[in-house]
């Protein structure tokens, strides 16, 4: 712990309550509270059995007798010497723990003898926590939010100096009343001796208390003092089903304790993946979110994290991750609550801790507002915890001495204050050393006599005037300790904060023999005075360490503590125990230990490599535990963490290592490349790259050195050289681009592949698994050399396309094969309109993973592709062909794998048109609207910028629509988008504008100003097809034409204007032409454009109701709700055109319904409005609905209230 008022211990001649079961009360915040303001029970009361005349002895007498009474309870009670803390010190006086027994303890009451062995001991209470009353109300509230999930995410950090009792605030606030509402507690711990290098540090130690209590909960369900309504077997089977294979295996790797949970051997798990490094990042961070959701369907998860201003990056990243999950994405009942103590003074404003909170709190204040406005997704809360004030001080001195009048003990708190400042650590530290013998006759002394404790406040002032600090008064305690476990204690304090009983074992073992040659006082009888068992308990009893059996393992009291045992041993000597630790440990440890304690052996064994000969064969092992150790960081997205254990691996390399040990040279510049790439260091990824491509070696063991030099030079911008370079070296693989004469290529490869469709939907079933590492690496290019193409405009990509066609049906299908299918089908549809061919060929792709499922083969694709290959197939191949309400199922999977594989963007991609395709099938407003907010801001912090404002389009034209703007739709402009600013960052992105653009015309289709519309059509160029090259091929392009005939046939009604008449009728005719060609989604719009354009016929009439009637009709069973309410209003207004004002009064009326049903209230006032005089009569008896949440519709007025 690194606070002083830190987790249950035994510490020094303190008492500290183990407290396993909470206190009994109504409301636990007030059991909380009082904490602050209990009085102690008086000393005597303690001893109503107890004849005073048995403390009025010598001091002989009495040590004898304390002496003799210790032994018997030590040997009464073995198991709990440890746990009591019973030891006689040299100078004879007892520092036996005093436990007070209570009623409901299952614990033995102690006898009289006992109770004479406490009464003269500093029994700090350490769940007192002085002077924190509001900031317990603040952690108890947070609590209570999580509850429900009322706030979903909640970040609470605890700031302050080191000692001032932020650990202890944290535990005892909230261990209590967690244990009491069967919530999930676990804490964990950075360590500065390993800050910023290895990964995860705090999250391992939680891991790894979540599998201890649910193992104890699966043993015993009472045993570990919770209220857990669930068990073991139940959590194991929701985290079957929830974490898919891929996931546990991403956690599994990084956290090896949670193979206990899922009841797996590890080789279930450890099977290889061609994910690529840069989707590790988004892998690691969705399986441990999934892990969270799980936990949290069982109960509040409350994460106390220790010394965050140590932590890596990548832990940093996780919690932020953590944090801005959306748990109402898949409704969980309670939240997390995350506590992380922060020691402020060694936080600056560029360190990582500050530039991740100023992100987090500029999310929190863009979040929008609920319907429920006291919810939020999360809360980011800073609490300044201080030094206690002099009145706090007394009042633990007046606890702690039993005095009941303040002053009794103020002269005193006065002294203490003065020398602490009310640092509740450095108080504690202080108070021991005084009532210790080290410096000779104790200050604070208990007089048996008196039955109180005596001080003379003029002698602690002369004797402590020389100024000390918290560290110097505890190296001061520890020189008084005997010699043998001073000289052990720095090699303990170099294993970490924290350390396992079986390696601390085999350490004392080790270097009991080392270390005795140092000593002064040499006794072959003492050369094994110290085994662990002994080792431990004086350092628990002396409050070095504390032990938690159950899990075997040992923490430093406080960090301070350890920074004092190091300080033992002089830098050159600490340095070179260090090496020597870290050496044996290599030797000592088996495979599977060597894997789980890697970092800490690299961190030992790295602290002075210049020591080490330049040609010694130690260099060799130690740069490939840092390539092991970079590795399993780069496993877990902890890039920063693994780019520098890489770079030290290669600064062991020694000269002429390229040609002496190439391979283990490859793996750490290969590996190295990744991470100072991921890590954003482009200079470092570059110098990587060169020197692997610069070897005179096979061009496939340079893969890795060629994707990261790809991702380098597209990161800055540069695609044409990155497609360039990627064609290059396409070429050395024997794929080759004319440089000539392309379009003729690309006409004739077009046309070759619509003749041959059919016979090539027979073949692609048949093939077999590509299996040639060069065309696999091929593929691999072709898939991102079409991306570099496409954001080039480059004559290339449908080339490209066709050549990984080709090389499929050549070599068989491999990772890229099904988006290339999908993509195929793309080209199909959008230059040839072969619909039926799009659509067999996104079939084509989506069955290979079908295909490769049912073989079964060694050699399977790995589902890299999957999301784009859903998502391609949804939009862009079968919605030409498909009902898109049966597509959308198919995006939300896209979505899921993508989160799933790492594929953030095709993920986002699948989502958004998740939503679009809601919005098109008339899905109800409201509902858009609430999830358009959830994946906008999900979009913003997975860094997808380019989908948030696509998304941000359809947000801003749902709200209008809903009439939450002010702006009366006159623009595509409100409180989610500035139009005019993205107009201006879209002048290069050809996409973006675009989509802005798009929905600018639709917000004005869907305003009712059809005049207006069409001349925003003319100004963005829509009419002359400035859209196609951005929608080519995708479900776009049926609405938008049915949008833009539309507006030009009502436009031409208004103005009369030909050229509209003209235009109407060429967008109307795809339409048509997609009907006839079997696409169902434009079957209700190809009627109503019919409709439209007969209505022009003054001859026409019969045929014109009636092809607006099975336009209505056919909208509202196929669920199209706006196209229904539009049917509607169009067959109203050419009704009122032919002065027929009752027929179009009823359908007014109908179109107001469907529009209000829609939930678009702002879409029925526009009709209402044209059309008041004609309306301005009751609606049908039979007409009542409610348009929204607010407004309905007035009977007896007609009126939208």
């Amino acid at each position: 712990m690194a606070e002083s008022q830190s987790a249950p211990s035994t510490v020094g001649n303190s008492h500290i309550a183990v407290g396993d079961n909470p206190t009994e009360g109504k409301k636990w915040s007030k059991d909380i509270s009082s904490h602050t303001h209990a009085r102690p029970t008086p000393l005597m009361d303690h001893f109503v059995d107890t004849d005073p005349s048995d403390f009025a002895r010598n001091e002989t007498d009495n040590v004898s007798v304390l002496s003799t009474l210790t032994e018997a309870a030590e040997a009464s009670n073995p198991s709990s010497s440890s746990r009591s803390g019973s030891i006689i010190d040299q100078s004879g006086r007892s520092s036996a723990r005093f436990i007070k027994p209570h009623a409901g303890s299952d614990r033995q009451s102690l006898t009289r003898a006992e109770s004479l062995l406490t009464i003269n001991t500093l029994r700090f209470d350490e769940k007192a926590l002085y002077g924190r009353e509001s900031e317990i109300q603040v952690l108890t509230d947070a609590f209570d939010n999580a509850k429900g999930a009322t706030v979903a995410r909640q970040w609470i950090l605890l700031m302050g100096s080191a000692g001032v009792g932020k650990s202890a605030l944290a535990f005892h606030a909230l261990k209590p009343i967690a244990t009491r509402e069967a919530a999930l507690f676990f804490s964990g711990k950075f360590d500065q001796a390993s800050s910023n290098e290895e990964p995860y540090a705090a999250f391992t130690m939680i891991c790894r208390q979540l599998c201890d209590a649910l193992l104890a909960h699966k043993e015993d369900e009472w045993a570990a003092g919770n209220k857990w309504t669930f068990t073991f077997e139940e959590v194991q089977s929701r985290l079957k089903q929830e974490l898919e294979e891929e996931v546990l295996q991403v956690l599994t790797t990084v956290f090896p304790d949670l193979l206990q949970l899922v009841g797996t051997d590890e080789s279930s798990y450890l099977t290889s993946s061609n994910m690529g490094y840069l989707e590790a990042k988004h892998r690691f961070n969705y399986a441990f979110r999934r892990l969270i959701r799980v936990l949290t369907h069982f109960g509040r998860v409350v994460l106390v994290i220790d010394d965050i201003q140590w932590a890596d990056a990548a832990s940093l990243h996780l919690i932020q991750s953590l944090l801005t999950d959306h748990p109402n994405c898949v409704g969980e009942e309670q939240g997390l609550l995350v506590v992380a103590t922060v020691r402020s003074d060694e936080v600056n404003e560029t360190h990582p801790l500050t530039v991740t909170l100023r992100e987090l709190e500029s999310m929190v204040q863009q979040q929008q507002p609920t319907e429920k406005k006291d919810e939020q997704s999360f809360k980011i809360h800073r609490l300044e915890i201080g030094n206690l004030e002099l009145d706090q001080v007394n009042q633990m001195l007046m606890d702690l001495l039993s005095k009941n009048s303040p002053s009794e003990t103020m002269s005193l708190a006065e002294c203490v204050h003065r020398k602490t400042q009310g640092n509740v650590f450095y108080v504690k530290q202080f108070l021991k050393s005084l009532a210790s013998d080290h410096s000779g006759t104790p200050l604070l002394v208990f007089q048996m006599g008196k039955l109180s404790w005596q001080w003379d406040v003029d002698e602690i002032q002369v004797r402590e005037s020389a100024t000390k600090n918290v560290v110097q008064v505890i190296q001061s305690k520890l020189q008084h300790l005997p010699e043998g476990i001073r000289l052990l204690l720095p090699v303990i304090a170099l294993l970490g904060a924290s350390f396992e009983y079986s390696v601390l074992e085999r350490v004392l073992d080790e270097f009991n023999g080392i270390l005795f040659e140092k000593r002064q006082d040499k006794d072959e009888e003492q050369e094994k005075a110290y085994a662990p068992d002994d080792f431990i308990k004086t350092c628990v009893h002396e409050g070095l360490l504390v032990h938690n059996k159950r899990q075997s393992l040992l923490k430093w009291e406080h960090d301070k503590v350890q920074e004092a045992a190091l300080t033992l041993t002089p830098d050159e000597e600490l340095t070179q125990l260090r090496y020597k630790l870290g050496d044996f440990l290599i030797t000592e440890f088996d495979q599977k230990e060597l894997e789980a304690h890697i970092f800490v052996l690299v961190n030992l064994l790295d602290e002075d490599t210049s020591r080490i000969p330049k040609n010694n064969p130690q260099r060799l092992r130690l740069a490939d535990m840092n390539l092991t150790a970079g590795n399993k960081a780069m496993q877990g997205a902890a890039f920063q963490s693994a780019a520098t254990y890489l770079t030290r691996g290669i600064q062991l390399l020694p000269e002429g290592h390229w040609e002496s040990n190439y391979q283990l040279s490859l793996d750490l510049f290969s590996s190295s490349a990744e991470a100072h790439h991921c890590s954003g260091n482009r200079l470092e990824t570059k110098k990587c790259c060169n020197a692997v491509i610069a070897q005179d070696r096979p061009i496939l063991e340079k893969e890795r050195a060629y994707t990261v030099l790809l991702d380098a030079i597209n990161d800055e911008g540069n695609t044409l050289l990155a497609q360039e370079k990627c064609v290059e070296v396409l070429a050395l693989l024997g794929c080759k681009f004319p440089k000539y004469a392309r379009t003729m290529y690309t006409i004739g490869g077009i046309f070759k592949t619509e003749v041959s469709v059919r016979a090539l939907v027979k073949k692609i079933p048949t093939l077999p698994v590509m299996t040639d590492p060069a065309k696999q690496w091929a593929m691999r290019l072709l898939d991102r050399c079409a991306t570099y193409a496409f954001q080039n405009k480059s004559d290339l990509l449908t080339l490209i396309i066709l050549r990984q066609l080709k090389y499929t049906l050549k070599y068989g299908y491999a990772d890229y094969s099904p988006p290339a299918l999908c993509t195929v089908g793309l080209l199909l549809a959008a230059a040839l309109n072969d619909l039926e061919g799009s659509k067999q060929f996104g079939e084509l792709g989506l069955n290979l993973y079908d295909k490769n499922k049912d073989v079964g083969s060694t050699k399977e694709i790995s589902p890299v592709g999957k999301s784009r290959t859903l998502f391609c197939a949804a939009a862009f191949c079968l919605h030409w062909q498909e009902p898109t309400t049966h597509l959308r199922k198919m995006l939300v999977d896209g979505y899921n794998v993508g989160l799933r594989s790492g594929d953030v963007e095709s993920a986002m991609w699948s989502i958004f048109s998740y939503l679009d395709f809601g919005f098109y099938n008339g899905l109800p407003l409201a509902m858009i609207e609430k999830d358009c907010a959830v994946y906008t801001q999900q979009m913003n912090e997975l860094g997808q910028s380019k989908h948030a404002i696509y998304l941000r389009c359809l947000w801003q034209l749902v709200l209008n629509l809903l009439g939450k703007e002010d702006n009366n739709m006159a623009e595509l402009n409100g409180s989610v988008l500035n139009l005019k600013e993205e107009l201006a960052k879209a002048d290069k992105a050809m996409g973006v504008r675009a989509q802005v653009n798009r929905q600018r015309l639709v917000n004005a289709f869907w305003s009712g100003d059809f005049v207006k519309t069409c001349k925003l059509i003319e100004e963005t160029g829509a009419h002359k097809g400035s859209f196609y090259e951005a929608f080519a091929g995708s479900y776009v392009m049926p609405q938008l034409h049915f949008n833009l005939g539309l507006a030009f046939f009502a436009a031409f009604k208004q103005t009369k204007k030909l050229k509209y008449k003209r235009m109407a009728n060429a967008h109307a005719k795809k339409i048509y032409d997609w009907a006839k060609n079997g696409n169902p989604n434009v079957v209700h719009s190809a009627l109503l454009l019919q409709a439209e354009s007969k209505s022009l016929q003054k001859a026409k009439f019969p045929e014109t109701i009636k092809l607006y009637k099975e336009a209505i009709l056919l909208a509202g069973r196929q669920g199209f709700l706006h196209d229904q309410a539009l049917a509607n209003e169009r067959i109203g207004e050419f009704y009122v055109s032919h002065g027929l004002d009752t027929d179009a009064q009823f359908y007014f009326w109908e179109a107001i319904r469907c529009f209000g049903e829609w939930g678009s209230s702002q879409r029925g006032d526009v009709i209402l409005n044209r059309h008041t005089n004609l309306l301005s009569k009751a609606p049908p008896s039979s007409f009542a609905f409610q348009v929204d949440g607010t407004r309905s519709i007035s009977h007896s007025s007609g009126k939208i209230s």
